[in-house]
């Protein structure tokens, strides 16, 4: 039988507005003496209200359409957290062009194929340094016109000498941007206002880059629908009233980050730009009600938590641990819907967190909040257990770019610990095997999703969208899942070759491996590292090259995998040099740690395919346990 969970469809005439330009104006108009956005970003303190910052949207989208920019027009938003980026956003699609974001650490060659593909007429970046990198590509970039600079004021720089034949790309600063878009609205001209109730529903909000298999980006065309659909739904899962702080400290441009901050805005709530560094001090100082982040976070905090209770006295630490087991196994009870067991652990499990950890969490600042969510990569089960059973309110989500991005979160009246919750209305899902037939009630599966929040495709690839659509209507996730009799999604493994680190990160490997094997040392590579912290290898020699350096000898010495000081150290330097920020790689795909396999992947191993391609999950369990101490505490 085919497994397929049905939700209420809702339909579209039944959402508040039909674009975000409507969206705003009804937000801004409603909080508009509440406070909207804290600082200016991470560092600077600035506090803007609702009026303020629909001011400056409309300001902004005077300013743009000033520059030329019209309705279907690509812009390119090339920088991180700050209230720059949702004035931008919101001033170009509120008058129906498209944002095109990416962060700022992307390196410079993937920022100009991105805005030469997508056609971008501009672009918005922090730094003049950025608007001259991309300004000496314009050869590149034909429809390409103008770039607007953050940082700085008017003058300060100027583009480099135009390709010939073409009209050189204008540098406008944003202060300067702002200033014409006031002079236009003093004389009468409100673009924001004249063009936003022109836009369509399905009109193109945004264009999200993120990568294929391949390495080569893939635009995720999402339009005003997907996005707007999907914060509708996720509001009665995400409880935000006016006045409640957000920490921001997830990258605006990922669309887990962009979702949570429309949902805050939305309710009359208060955003704040944090960073890594700061985040402890917010928590304490901010007394936020909500966070969106993803495990990396939870597992600082979970450090940081254990670090603190192991300076404890001894018999402070055993009543800590004992209190943990007593409140872990009355989530677990309440779980398997024990109500027994659940009833005799609730009194211990009470005192446990209002003598225990109820000081600890004062401690941190983490008291305060209403509801924690958590993306953009696994949870391990004993994260979540830990901070439901000391009292943090994790919401695990699951979604993709393509799904704008939420395909499930859990409720809070059924926070159930490992799983992902249910899906959200609006939304279907079906199970298939690796063969493509449905899967059976209780099997595991490769996860499809229907919805109104789900892309259209890929811009300008119409083969990958053909992939990504087996069925007409189904986005195939390339995720394997498993659905319980309450329809609670748990996500159990990746079809896909995509590499999910803890913090959010998306890894392609073929790229990276195909950049190892350049090496003369290496003949074969293999990326691992799904769910953990950082991304380790498992690199087969060319045993002859390696044994001309560090002697035949300290090869045969050693059994299957080669443990050699020597030999890593040129492993070391070989990675650092081909896998690094020069050749186009981001931090985070470097590996940070690797094994040496002496013998070949092939044929006869059963790790290859008759055509050679990899079996990354038959390498995953037959070296299960290298890669787990590999990455071990990584």
């Amino acid at each position: 039988m085919r497994q397929r969970r049905r939700h209420r469809l809702t339909r579209l005439s039944e959402l508040p507005e039909p674009n975000f330009g409507l969206w705003f104006e009804r937000v801004a108009r409603t909080f508009a003496a509440r406070e909207a956005i804290r600082r200016r970003n991470s560092k600077e303190t600035a506090p803007m209200t609702y009026a303020e910052l629909y001011q400056s949207v409309r300001e902004a989208a005077a300013g743009f359409a000033w520059v030329g920019l019209h309705p279907g027009d690509r812009v390119g938003l090339i920088f991180d957290n700050r209230r720059e980026w949702i004035i931008s956003s919101l001033a170009i699609t509120g008058q129906g062009a498209v944002d095109v974001p990416r962060g700022a650490d992307t390196p410079n060659v993937e920022i100009v194929m991105i805005l030469a593909h997508s056609g971008a007429r501009g672009a918005v970046v922090d730094t003049p340094a950025r608007a001259q990198a991309i300004a000496a590509a314009c050869s590149d970039l034909p429809a390409f016109e103008f770039i607007v600079i953050l940082d700085g004021a008017a003058g300060g720089a100027a583009g480099p000498a135009p390709a010939t034949g073409r009209a050189p790309v204008r540098f406008i600063y944003f202060d300067e941007l702002l200033e014409h878009g006031r002079d236009r609205l003093a004389h009468g001209v409100d673009d924001f206002a004249r063009r936003a109730p022109e836009v369509k529903s399905d009109d193109l909000l945004t264009l999200v880059y993120t990568s294929g298999t391949t390495g080569a980006p893939k635009g995720v065309m999402l339009s005003h629908r997907n996005v707007l659909s999907n914060f509708y739904h996720i509001r009665a899962r995400i409880p935000v009233s006016p006045g409640d702080v957000a920490l921001s400290i997830l990258p605006t441009w990922h669309m887990f980050e962009r979702l949570v901050e429309y949902a805050v805005l939305d309710r009359g709530g208060i955003l704040v730009y944090t960073d890594a560094r700061r985040m402890r001090a917010d928590l304490a100082g901010e007394r936020p009600r909500l966070m969106a982040t993803v495990p990396r976070i939870w597992e600082t905090l979970h450090d940081a938590i254990r670090d603190s209770v192991a300076k404890l006295p001894p018999w402070k630490r055993r009543i800590f641990t004992l209190a943990s087991r007593v409140t872990v196994a009355h989530l677990r009870a309440r779980a398997k819907e024990n109500i027994l067991l659940s009833a005799a652990l609730a009194p211990a499990a009470a005192l446990a967190s209002k003598l225990v950890f109820k000081p600890r969490l004062q401690q941190y600042g983490l008291l305060n909040f209403n509801v924690c969510v958590s993306g953009g990569g696994s949870l391990p089960l004993a994260l979540d257990e830990f901070f439901l059973s000391i009292g943090i309110p994790i919401l695990n989500g699951y979604g993709l770019t393509e799904t704008s991005p939420v395909i499930a979160v859990r409720r809070l009246e059924a926070n159930i610990a490992g799983t992902v919750g249910t899906p959200l209305d609006d939304t279907e899902i079906q199970l298939f095997d690796l063969d493509g037939n449905p899967a059976r009630p209780g099997e595991t599966g490769v996860l499809r999703v229907r919805g109104p929040q789900v892309t259209r495709g890929y811009y300008r690839d119409d083969e990958q969208t053909r992939k990504a659509f087996p069925v007409p209507g189904w986005f195939d996730t390339g995720d394997l899942a498993r659905v319980d009799r309450n329809g609670n999604i748990t996500i159990v493994g990746r079809v896909k070759d995509t590499i999910a680190l803890r913090g959010g990160e998306k890894i392609e490997p073929e790229r990276v491996e195909t950049q190892l094997i350049t090496s003369p040392f290496i003949v074969q590579a293999v990326l691992v590292g799904q769910d953990a912290k950082v991304v380790g290898a498992i690199l087969v020699p060319n045993l002859e090259h390696l044994g001309a350096k560090i002697g035949k000898e300290a090869i045969d010495a050693s059994g299957d995998w080669l443990r050699n000081d020597a030999a890593n150290l040129i492993f070391r330097a070989e990675i650092d040099r081909l896998v690094s920020s020069a050749s186009g790689f981001r931090p985070y795909e470097r590996p940070v740690r690797f094994v040496i396999l002496k013998k070949p992947i092939d044929l006869a191993s059963g790790m290859l395919t008759q055509t050679l391609k990899l079996k990354r999950r038959v390498v995953a369990e037959r070296f299960a346990a290298e890669i787990a101490a590999m990455l071990r505490d990584g």
